[in-house]
């Protein structure tokens, strides 16, 4: 007898009960059904497709083994549509080879990877297509069995996101942003995806496809809008509290106007100052490599900070002072010793709160004392026409990128001038004599 303390739980585990039943479907049926549009994988709260052509093909391998399949969860919508709660990477593996391409774009044709093939008979497969095997060894995969468990309605999207969230415990663990789409998916993640996949945005932060695999594209736009909501000064860490405690705020959150207009003004300000380089920090060089210059990876924390402190500022006022601007935020990104310990992933600045309120504090400042000051004329074009003999005179080694050029005409602050018509030398920033701004 249950006890009265437990009859909660038992109401409970009666009204929440999931009713399944089981089901065998072959292969040739899910991808007709999947052709059709009849089988939806890409359900909104999964993880994206982030299998490789090594594990795709192990799966083929294991097919034509007759080795038994794991068991794909399904439930069916009320317009009939068969979803996938469980089973994407699988499913979507073997329709990329039945289909013949590999990759978003259907330009790249699967051909079964020779790291993947374990088994010496079938060896002669390897670098096949699908296209190119023999019939029987077609049949063999459109005709095997997948067992199939369906979710039958009333199915929830809670539970959906639960069901999914439990099966998805092992063997690989999902990404944090992957859990967060699983468990607060609704029309602010919507937003946000929508923000992140846009193409101006996606060709300037240019992230790497493995992270995009992992929605670290969405985490970024989440990460700003996080700050946005709440502020630097009220962030408190680890992150992925503070990027989760968000979502769930606002998770059914329809109306976000002003946070998207924020975000596009700090992305279009950031652009506008820097370009392609935009969210990299400009380092400067050290005693043995005096040549700074950009990287070309994506930095997170320039990422945020910068695009919320920017977002402040209209683009006629970023497009009054940019060049001054410019040349500004770049020294200070490459001289400036606290910035560059506060934005310095060995500390461990994603999640610690003092460091992450240091670091928006210090490019607040800054950024707002050069917004105060007066155009002193800085030209961009100015100093382009003056880099002629790109040797430092300090070290006497040439530099090569311009933007490590420091003017040296007897002002720390030189961009808050005009420079000189001519005779004006330059020298590396690493070798420039106290460099380290003094903006408090």
């Amino acid at each position: 007898m249950i006890k009265d303390s437990q009859e909660s739980v038992f109401e409970y585990m009666l009204s929440h009960k999931i009713h399944t039943k089981k089901d065998t479907r072959s292969i040739r049926s899910l991808y007709g059904e999947y052709c059709t549009g009849n089988l939806v994988v890409d359900t909104p709260y999964q993880r994206n497709f982030r299998w490789n052509r090594t594990k795709a093909t192990r799966l083929i391998e294991s097919i034509l083994l007759n080795v038994p399949l794991p068991v794909v969860y399904i439930w069916t919508s009320e317009d009939g549509r068969l979803h996938v709660v469980d089973g994407k990477q699988r499913l979507l593996s073997v329709f990329k080879y039945i289909g013949g391409y590999w990759g978003e774009d259907a330009q790249e044709v699967f051909r079964l990877k020779r790291d993947g093939i374990g088994v010496e008979a079938f060896f002669p497969l390897i670098g096949k297509s699908y296209n190119e095997l023999q019939t029987g060894i077609k049949s063999i995969i459109q005709n095997s069995d997948v067992q199939i468990i369906i979710l039958d309605e009333p199915f929830r999207k809670e539970v959906q996101r639960e069901v999914f969230s439990r099966i998805n415990m092992a063997p690989t663990p999902l990404k944090e942003m992957e859990m967060r789409n699983s468990d607060y998916y609704g029309p602010y993640l919507q937003a946000l995806k929508s923000l992140a996949q846009q193409p101006e945005y996606q060709k300037i932060v240019a992230i790497k496809p493995i992270q995009k695999v992992a929605m670290y594209d969405l985490e970024q736009v989440l990460r700003f809008a996080a700050f946005f909501h709440d502020g630097y000064q009220q962030y408190k860490g680890p992150l992925n509290n503070f990027l989760t405690a968000d979502i769930s705020k606002h998770q059914n959150d329809e109306d976000i106007d002003d946070l998207r207009a924020a975000f596009w003004q700090g992305f279009r300000d950031v652009v506008l100052l820097f370009g392609v380089h935009s969210f990299r920090r400009f380092y400067q060089g050290t005693f043995e490599h005096p040549d700074g210059g950009w990287p070309t990876e994506f930095a997170p924390l320039i990422h945020e900070s910068f695009l919320y402190i920017l977002s402040r500022y209209t683009t006629q006022e970023i497009e009054q002072r940019k060049d001054m601007l410019r040349e500004a935020l770049i020294h200070f990104m490459a001289t400036n010793e606290e910035f560059i310990q506060v934005t310095a992933s060995r500390n461990n600045a994603s999640s610690h709160t003092t460091i992450t309120r240091a670091r928006f504090r210090l490019l607040e400042r800054f950024v707002d004392a050069q917004m105060q000051k007066d155009d002193g004329g800085y030209r961009q074009e100015d100093k382009e026409l003056l880099f002629d003999i790109p040797v430092c005179s300090v070290c006497k080694q040439t530099i090569k990128h311009i933007d490590d050029a420091t003017p040296l005409i007897g002002k720390k602050e030189y961009w808050s001038q005009r420079l000189p018509e001519n005779a004006v030398s330059f020298c590396h920033r690493f070798c420039e004599s106290g460099a380290t701004l003094n903006f408090e």
